[in-house]
């Protein structure tokens, strides 16, 4: 008898840690929805509550880190990504929101860095728009070209591949120079 309850207890703590990473995920969310808008207080505001609401819940860091970076506080999102990183989550999109920080902060060889170490883990084309802005601000201008035309091979429609086009094609004009 002591055992099924105890049982049912540890079930129904299991059930309120879901619970709670169901909110934040909400909330994640709902701040990720108010980012993409711009709407940055109001996602702010979001994803503090999901991580009040569950601390261990990475995705909103990293979230967060990117409205930090996306309202020019270049120097806020590395709080958000050493939670996420000792959260034990190292993914593309950290590594993506630290190398925005960094080139916000014109650290344009540490976002080399960041940028070569984490595509040899994972591919993904925000790396290289991201290594393409590093390049332009170290004014090496035909490598950032490549990158540029990495990324719009690779996400062709994306939301950014327009500004990303017009860069190239800025770049392309400097190039024959």
């Amino acid at each position: 008898m002591g055992g099924s309850k105890a049982c049912r207890g540890g079930t129904q703590a299991g059930a309120g840690l879901e619970a709670l990473s169901f909110v934040s995920g909400g909330l994640t969310l709902y701040g990720l929805l108010r980012a993409s808008s711009q709407q940055w207080s109001t996602a702010e505001v979001s994803l503090l509550s999901a991580i009040r609401t569950d601390p261990g819940y990475s995705l909103a860091y990293v979230v967060l880190a990117g409205v930090y970076n996306g309202q020019l506080r270049f120097d806020d999102p590395q709080e958000a990504i050493n939670q996420a990183l000792s959260a034990g989550v190292d993914t593309w999109d950290v590594q993506y929101e630290i190398a925005r920080s960094l080139i916000g902060k014109q650290e344009y060889d540490r976002v080399l860095s960041i940028t070569e170490t984490a595509q040899h883990r994972k591919h993904n084309p925000l790396l290289h728009l991201a290594k393409a802005h590093a390049l332009l601000g170290l004014k090496r201008y035909r490598q950032s070209i490549t990158e540029l035309q990495t990324y719009l091979h690779h996400e062709p429609n994306d939301e950014g591949s327009r500004n990303a086009r017009n860069l190239l094609a800025l770049l392309q004009t400097i190039a024959r120079e």
